[in-house]
């Protein structure tokens, strides 16, 4: 009592020691909670194709540079101007 938890360096621990918490647990947990996960995912994908080019998005996140390009259409982002500033 009165101590501070033992940390895990997990964010999200999961139920078994030195574990994080499943990608379908927190799911359901959010949705139990009325905050569809699926959503906000779409508006962080859509955050971060605003910000970084289609092949950094691709690189970063592991997706293909397929779906980082119909990311980046969907931001409507225009990355000339990102090219033409670089040295």
């Amino acid at each position: 009592m009165g101590r501070a938890p033992h940390s895990t360096g997990w964010i999200f621990p999961g139920q078994a020691a030195g574990t994080h918490r499943s990608a379908a647990a927190f799911t359901a947990r959010l949705r139990r909670h009325g905050l569809p996960a699926r959503t906000g995912r779409n508006i962080a994908l859509l955050a971060l194709a605003e910000d970084l080019p289609a092949s950094v998005l691709s690189d970063t996140l592991g997706i293909s540079i397929t779906a980082a390009l119909q990311w980046a259409r969907r931001a409507a982002r225009d990355w000339n101007a990102y090219v033409a500033t670089r040295p």
